[in-house]
């Protein structure tokens, strides 16, 4: 338990030591996931695409890139697999399975 002068105290001395904007030699701001990182390296070692991928789920590429947080490569519209493509498909009926 601090009293107040030395809460004070504390947080001026942090502050200039540039604990206010973020830790000094803190940890990368975004978090990775090894297994993800696993998954695409062995799917592209057969020949899966980030395309392949996202149209098996029926997301666009750019929507699947955005849930791997940037693992890979950010699929780039206007190739041969068009987002407006997935976009214009029906999604699968899902269904309750007793």
């Amino acid at each position: 338990m601090l009293s107040d002068w030395h809460y004070r105290h504390a947080c001026i001395e942090l502050g200039k030591l540039g604990y206010r904007r973020s830790e000094p030699s803190g940890m990368p701001s975004r978090e990775s996931s090894q297994l993800l990182d696993k998954v695409f390296t062995a799917m592209k070692a057969k020949a899966i695409t980030l395309h392949d991928i996202a149209r098996d789920l029926h997301v666009s590429p750019e929507e699947l890139s955005s849930w791997v947080f940037g693992l890979i490569v950010t699929a780039r519209t206007g190739s041969s697999h068009a987002s407006t493509d997935l976009a214009a498909r029906e999604r699968p009926r899902l269904s309750l399975v007793q």
